[in-house]
């Protein structure tokens, strides 16, 4: 299944969009959002490292893409429920990032292989260099300054973009994200730093959590490739039917077992080394049932469920 038949829409387009944006943010109901979130402290004229790396151990910056569980097919939505690509900053200059496209010409979001479909988040810390541009680029401190001339209803096709932060509050929807120059940049510079931030870190080796559908005949999802036979069965206890799974929203997926961490990691691999649009791992047990399967890196500040929470005040 390719992106282009997840692409969610959304219609609305109003005064109080921003209002809306940020309930978006809170209960994950609209089709499609890039969110871009800073708790900044401070005046507006306050230097950029001041803003987001200020010592404080929580999130301070946010950006994600998002679309609702009814439109990301059902092994995916637990890769998809914290953002389908995502930056996250805590105070500390800690980030952790996933790319899941290159930015095209016209500010949507593509995936273009398996390693962007279901490959690992990585890690790393910003340096103070870093920090003041990434913060330069995407124009904190002058949102409510910026053009909103050209916003106007109808054919969301396109991501949100939300701004939260120094007082201020900026917010685009659908279309407007394309044809206002400023709202189009800022989503391109966010998806320029998922790809310069990957670069930089390193992969996650912590905990994962996933989703185990097994497998029916017939099934709406097609095998990619031979199952791999696999003897340790702790995660394959989860599994759900294929049914049961479309109904799956998100939070709530059950963790990988810590033993298997290591075998789980390594069949992702093997399925993003094989072939570049395989979006899941296919697995059998000793009886020979089949197992597809989708995992993916528990971010340390995601809560029970697995959902980061929304920022204070939202």
């Amino acid at each position: 299944m390719s992106r282009r038949d997840e692409r969610p829409q959304d219609g609305r387009s109003d005064d109080r969009v921003a209002r809306d944006g940020a309930l978006v943010f809170r209960w994950a109901t609209v089709l499609v959002t890039i969110a871009a979130l800073a708790l900044l402290l401070g005046s507006c004229g306050a230097p950029a490292t001041e803003a987001i790396c200020n010592g404080d151990p929580g999130i301070r910056f946010a950006y994600r893409t998002m679309s609702s569980a009814g439109r990301v097919q059902a092994l995916q939505r637990p890769i998809w429920e914290n953002g389908g690509d995502y930056i996250y900053i805590d105070g500390e200059c800690r980030y952790w990032v996933r790319q899941l496209a290159d930015p095209p010409g016209d500010g949507t979001p593509w995936p273009n292989n398996a390693e962007q479909l279901i490959g690992p988040s990585y890690t790393g810390v910003l340096t103070p260099e870093l920090a003041q541009r990434f913060e330069r680029d995407l124009l904190f401190g002058a949102w409510d300054d910026l053009d909103r001339t050209s916003f106007r209803s109808g054919g969301a096709d396109l991501p949100i973009i939300q701004l939260v932060g120094a007082g201020q509050f900026f917010v685009c929807i659908g279309r407007d994200c394309n044809d206002n120059s400023t709202a189009k940049g800022l989503v391109s510079a966010a998806l320029r730093w998922t790809i310069e931030l990957r670069s930089l870190g390193v992969p996650l080796d912590g905990p994962m959590r996933g989703l185990v559908v097994r497998y029916e005949s017939p099934t709406g999802i097609v095998p990619q490739g031979e199952p791999v036979p696999i003897d340790q069965l702790g995660f394959l206890e989860t599994a759900v039917p294929l049914g049961e799974s479309e109904s799956l929203g998100y939070g709530g997926y059950p963790l990988v077992p810590e033993a298997e961490l290591e075998l789980w990691r390594a069949l992702r691999a093997g399925v993003i080394a094989r072939d570049p649009w395989w979006y899941h791992i296919t697995v059998s047990d000793p009886s020979g049932a089949i197992f597809y399967v989708n995992v993916r890196d528990v971010l340390p500040f995601e809560g029970d469920d697995g959902l980061v929470p929304p920022p204070p005040g939202l």
